[in-house]
């Protein structure tokens, strides 16, 4: 169940992650594995001895070779208020939710997020759209124990401690962000590629990019133009390399991408570098970040 659910979970490196009723916390090490070093993963349970024993299963995970420093769990009932009012993208819940309740699962999703729970008798993919609308879609069949509701007096007590506590909030900005890419809303600019258009906008471009921002100070003829072709790379390169520029992560499908996202970091004079790699088979899936010093995972 836990590979069905990480399966339709689509868990990506960045991501932050939710597991409800983390129990021994096998779930939510898996998650924190895929969320890799930029994401997060956060265990909840009502147990506290739950909490102990998977808290003290990751400590032992570094003598295994295996080290998970973005890992974390609470003894918390999901449906109490949250003090930091977190959000997440991929939430995993371990035990059935009434039809009433799951809004509230829902409302803890950000926009582009996936919530996979148990639903009376069906388990249920859940995923919430840019516009904030959810859709359900039934997987299969299931019979799951039933989740543990706190009283009004437990949600009182819960708020009034929220009501006392001052937080900043959560930065949320390559989330916010990324939905612009090739997006057409507000696009000043777009790029053919192969025939392809890609749409992007100035603003970004300029900021993220050394080659663009000069660009657009230049006042060359190219710099006022709204259609920019794109010869010298091929599409899928250059469409990972626009989406690097707009959300901080690049997904390579076919390894040979790789050489042609480092030429273009080149001529762009963006500097790039995989930080994580994964491969299944002849398929290998890369991230790239900007900045670091170092080349793991390649």
């Amino acid at each position: 169940m836990y590979a069905f659910a990480l399966e339709h979970l689509q868990i990506q490196p960045g991501n932050s992650f939710l597991d409800v009723g983390s129990g021994c916390g096998l779930m939510t090490a898996l998650g924190a594995y895929l969320a890799g070093p930029n994401g997060k993963a956060l265990g909840i349970d009502i147990l506290p001895r739950a909490v102990e024993l998977a808290a003290r299963s990751v400590q032992a995970l570094p003598s295994r070779g295996v080290t998970l420093p973005n890992i974390a769990f609470e003894e918390r009932n999901v449906f109490l208020p949250d003090k930091e009012n977190r959000k997440w993208d991929r939430i995993h819940v371990g035990a059935a939710c009434s039809h009433k309740k799951k809004f509230h699962l829902y409302d803890l999703l950000r926009p582009g997020g996936i919530l996979v729970v148990p639903i009376g008798d069906h388990m249920v993919m859940a995923q919430k759209d840019m516009n904030g609308m959810t859709r359900e879609t039934k997987l299969l069949d299931v019979r799951y124990g039933e989740l543990i509701y706190p009283s009004p007096e437990e949600i009182e007590a819960a708020e009034r401690a929220k009501n006392l506590q001052v937080f900043l909030p959560e930065s949320n900005f390559n989330n916010e962000f990324s939905w612009l890419f090739n997006n057409s809303f507000l696009s000043d600019v777009s790029f053919s590629v192969n025939n392809n258009i890609i749409c992007a906008h100035k603003a970004v471009l300029a900021s993220r990019c050394p080659y663009f921002a000069s660009l657009y100070r230049s006042g060359l003829k190219e710099a006022n133009s709204s259609t920019i072709t794109i010869t010298e790379f091929s599409y899928n390169a250059f469409f990972e390399f626009l989406r690097f520029l707009y959300t901080d992560q690049c997904h390579i499908g076919e390894p040979q991408l790789a050489g042609e996202l480092m030429c273009i970091s080149e001529f762009y004079r963006l500097f790039l570098f995989f930080f994580h790699s994964k491969s299944q088979g002849r398929k290998a899936e890369s991230c790239i970040r900007s900045g670091s010093k170092s080349v793991s995972g390649y």
